[in-house]
């Protein structure tokens, strides 16, 4: 009888899981298209929030790189942000997507006086 709630339980987690898979795949690829049609403030915090709500990325080398895609078009967009770059820099780190560079804050040049 244990067997059987064991058989149960590990059922019920394996669809769970397939589940949850489904659903972050939903996700990422509904974010990547709205930030390659518009990348704007509005669509980097909607992609930083739904990002933040994913466990896992699937381990597929085409989401990897769209998430890395992603990340650069939102990096090398001057509207948007420092702190939501900064922000997406993290939480794409600690989902182990790797070479993406470091956001950093550009000082304006100091003001040369004429000699």
């Amino acid at each position: 009888m244990t067997v059987f709630w064991l058989g149960a339980v590990v059922g019920l987690a394996a669809v769970f899981a397939t589940v949850m898979h489904i659903l972050f795949i939903f996700k990422i690829n509904l974010n990547i298209r709205r930030l390659r049609d518009n990348a704007d403030h509005e669509s980097a915090q909607a992609f930083l929030k739904d990002l933040s709500g994913i466990w896992w990325v699937p381990n597929k080398p085409g989401y990897w790189t769209a998430l890395k895609e992603s990340y650069f078009i939102i990096y090398h967009t001057e509207t948007i942000p420092f702190e939501i770059k900064r922000d997406l820099y993290k939480i794409l780190s600690k989902k182990r997507v790797y070479g993406l560079r470091k956001p950093y804050k550009r000082q304006p040049a100091p003001a040369r006086l004429p000699s």
